[in-house]
């Protein structure tokens, strides 16, 4: 690891004599302070937590966003992306090497706070410690991972403007979501309830852990394989794939555990939230990944030469969590007659059977609408924000007015309403999706036509 060069240049850069000096000298005047409270060792297990937090969780989340970004904006990343490094020293140099001075501090923390927790027989204090580390491990890992996906976004067309402040925010906010949100979901206290995962029982805190070393592990993975995107590297579709099934089977683990239901039940509520996870998905990669029309073209033609190594090596992961929207979608159309998930919500009332088909129709429609926008040829960036105006209007602006306007039964029409039948639901969405389809269908040949024109003229 430490014959990786580019760790060791960022750690000549990072830890130069002065901090070195400044940080053990800074926190040991913060914990000090723990002499004067009545009781020094809980107060000096309080403090460098908290310290450990603060230069993790919100610098270092900041610097590790930075690493790479800061490379492009002075034009010196593709120098770097030119040597022979691979593509997994590369994420060690930048993650922890750019990281490096916080982490510094951070072992000073966490050395004090492990001697404290030791002195007391703090388990709880030691869980807090173990979830504060995996915690900015994963927030380092995911801005590292969504600074890597800008960049392929902007592909060097222009600086890339930031704002480590988001980071910031998200480094104070996901430590009180982590708590919060299983708070509201499961109504527990911690220490006074257990959470059900498949037939295995966990504290909340423990839980916490196990599922901050699921995420951990994915969002290392996904830094690694746009890594080597960025290495102009191939990347199959399996890596997506296997993180689908397993992101699917993770989250259906807590709802698979209600024994208030027969298992047929908790089987087709699993796949009624792994749906709507997929679907989730597939917005999500569609309006971070590249739609560029040249690429569009070769997955194209290399599905229609039967490449099919190839082909799966430059199909979009939207496209991907797609299929998975069509077969799940399809289990559920055959499955919903019999059982309906709403039914542990609102007793004696259904979903509709085509509700499944009615979500995967608008889903079908809002994607062709964004390429169709994205193949307009304008810079990717304005077409997606273009694309959420519209679909904010679309989902916010029209239906309001219709409901204001006493046309509530029209609502369905724009929005994916469970109560939506097939008059007002179905009907009207299959026609939206088709005709946008069809549009985006159309502009795809104009561009293409213009395309061969041009490469006739030359």
């Amino acid at each position: 690891m430490f014959n990786n060069p580019e760790l060791r240049r960022q750690m000549w850069i990072e830890l130069t004599p002065n901090r070195l000096v400044m940080m053990p000298l800074t926190l040991g005047a913060i914990f000090f302070l723990s002499y004067f409270a009545e009781e020094p060792m809980r107060m000096l297990t309080t403090l460098s937590l908290i310290a450990f937090g603060i230069i993790v969780l919100l610098w270092g989340t900041k610097l590790a966003f930075e690493s790479v970004i800061s490379e492009v904006n002075e034009k010196t990343w593709h120098s770097q992306r030119m040597t022979p490094i691979s593509p997994l020293d590369m994420i060690i140099g930048k993650l922890f090497g750019s990281t490096i001075y916080t982490w510094y501090g951070a072992a000073i923390s966490s050395a004090t706070a492990l001697i404290s927790i030791i002195y007391l027989d703090d388990i709880e204090s030691f869980k807090i410690f173990l979830i504060l580390l995996f915690l900015g491990l994963l927030i380092h890992s995911f801005s590292f991972l969504s600074s890597l996906v800008v960049i392929r976004r902007n592909n060097g067309r222009e600086k890339i403007s930031y704002n480590g402040g988001i980071f910031i925010i998200a480094g104070v906010l996901i430590p009180w979501l982590m708590g919060a949100i299983p708070s509201m979901i499961f109504g527990y206290r911690s220490g006074h309830a257990e959470i059900g995962w498949y037939s295995l029982d966990f504290l909340p805190e423990d839980f916490m852990i196990f599922a901050l070393i699921f995420f951990l592990i994915w969002s290392y993975i996904g830094a690694y394989r746009n890594m080597k995107t960025e290495f102009q590297m191939a990347n199959g579709p399996f890596v997506w794939t296997g993180f689908m099934i397993s992101l699917m089977l993770f989250l259906s683990g807590l709802i698979a555990d209600n024994m208030n239901d027969d298992l047929y039940a908790r089987i087709l509520s699993c796949c009624y939230l792994s749906y709507f996870i997929a679907i989730a998905a597939a917005y999500m990669m569609a309006f971070s990944e590249p739609k560029d029309i040249v690429e569009f073209r070769r997955m194209i033609n290399l599905m229609k030469h039967r490449q099919w190594k190839a082909f799966g090596e430059a199909i979009p992961l939207w496209l991907i969590s797609l299929g998975f929207c069509l077969m799940l979608c399809l289990i559920l159309l055959i499955a919903t007659p019999f059982y309906s998930p709403l039914d542990r919500v609102i007793k004696s009332k259904q979903l509709p059977v085509l509700y499944p088909l009615n979500c995967l129709f608008f889903v079908i429609r809002d994607l062709s609408l964004l390429i169709y926008v994205n193949l307009k040829g304008e810079s990717q960036r304005r077409a997606d924000l273009a694309t959420l105006v519209y679909l904010m209007i679309i989902y916010g602006l029209i239906p309001a007015i219709i409901g204001l306007a006493g046309f509530e039964e029209l609502v369905p029409v724009f929005l994916p309403l469970p109560d939506a039948g097939i008059i007002n639901g179905t009907m009207p969405i299959m026609i939206q999706s088709g005709a946008m389809a069809w549009l985006m269908c159309r502009r795809w040949a104009v561009n293409n036509n213009q395309a061969f024109k041009g490469q006739a003229f030359l």
